[in-house]
């Protein structure tokens, strides 16, 4: 289990992998001041606190996973240019109408993004479809835009990946800590309700019965997205994200076509 943990009550998680959550500046400036633990996976902080990294000398190379929650904050990516060379570093953007300019701005800056969601409006879902083929087709990228990048890879191999893994909020592997010790799912519902049913399905969607997930089963892309998108909200019209889906599997499927090919002609 992987537990991402306020500054203060790193303590109680000794034997558990972590990631470290900053909050405010004066946490950099705390948790840089002692010996990060050795169970700890990474940081993720706000981009609002990057400033505070100003006064850190000799750090170790820790991962930093940069959390921009309001697309206006996108200027603030530049300094990051600085920051890279002292840490290997992921930018999450969260899905808001206009996000796409900071997942462009980090992609050019040569930064691994991963996008935050919940269920997307339906005028969401053109944003990321735009950005679903500018991954794709864009020829200059050299990183990951996640979720993207782990479905094609899935579609490539024949091997899908749980979205729930991708945008690491498996219950049976990934789990919060709120400022009091509370613990909770991970991800921007952490109100949904989760039953037994539902970690089940999310673990093996062939183990449920029809009448608990109906729409979700003779879906196509069940393996890939088991429910991501509607057991937070099974009024939700999936149209929008299955179609993703399928312009990832179909880009998946040229892919191999070409590939074929190339072998064939170096070995006929």
């Amino acid at each position: 289990m992987i537990y991402t943990v306020p500054v203060h009550l790193l303590n109680r998680y000794p034997n558990d992998e972590l990631v470290i959550r900053i909050v405010r500046p004066e946490d950099i400036v705390a948790l840089f001041s002692g010996d990060i633990p050795d169970n700890a996976l990474g940081l993720s902080l706000p981009i609002t606190v990057l400033g505070a990294f100003e006064t850190i000398q000799d750090a170790p190379p820790i991962p930093l996973d940069i959390v921009v929650e309001d697309s206006k904050d996108f200027p603030e990516l530049y300094k990051l240019t600085e920051l890279v060379r002292s840490f290997p570093i992921r930018v999450t953007a969260r899905a808001q109408l206009g996000f796409s300019k900071v997942v462009r701005l980090a992609a050019s800056l040569n930064l691994p993004v991963k996008i935050e969601l919940t269920p997307p409006e339906p005028r969401l879902i053109e944003e990321l479809t735009e950005l679903a083929r500018y991954y794709l087709f864009q020829s200059t990228l050299n990183q990951p835009i996640e979720y993207f990048h782990s479905t094609l890879v899935g579609f490539l191999r024949a091997d899908p990946v749980s979205l729930w893994l991708i945008q690491e909020e498996d219950p049976a592997f990934y789990q919060y800590v709120d400022d009091s010790g509370e613990t909770r799912r991970s991800g921007l519902l952490p109100q949904l309700p989760f039953t037994e049913e539902m970690r089940r399905f999310i673990q093996d969607p062939q183990s449920a019965t029809p009448d608990e997930f109906d729409e979700c089963i003779p879906c196509r892309y069940v393996s890939p997205c088991r429910g991501y998108f509607k057991l937070p909200d099974p009024t939700y019209n999936c149209d929008g994200v299955k179609s993703i889906f399928a312009l990832l599997e179909e880009t998946a499927a040229e892919i191999q076509a070409v590939q074929q090919q190339f072998d064939q002609k170096v070995n006929p």
